[in-house]
């Protein structure tokens, strides 16, 4: 088993790929393992997902709002 890491542009994903689709949510996961590893390298293990993505800038935004941010990894207080 060969640990492989994998990588997402968020933003480009989106306005790529899934943009005016039904298709929003998507098991990344699965969709890398399966379709994608699977073919090129049986042995390929995933061993983390990284997704990146872009701020939206407020004078980009559909609302002209400040976009909100969060931390998935903060510790709790």
């Amino acid at each position: 088993m060969s640990p492989t890491i994998i990588y997402v542009d968020g933003y480009n994903l989106y306005y790529s790929r899934l943009k005016g689709t039904p298709y929003k949510w998507l098991d990344l996961g699965t969709l890398f393992r399966d379709q994608i590893l699977k073919p090129q390298d049986p042995g390929a293990n995933v061993i983390c997902i990284k997704y990146f993505t872009s701020p939206v800038k407020a004078s980009y935004a559909r609302h002209g709002e400040a976009p909100v941010t969060c931390s998935l990894l903060a510790a709790p207080k």
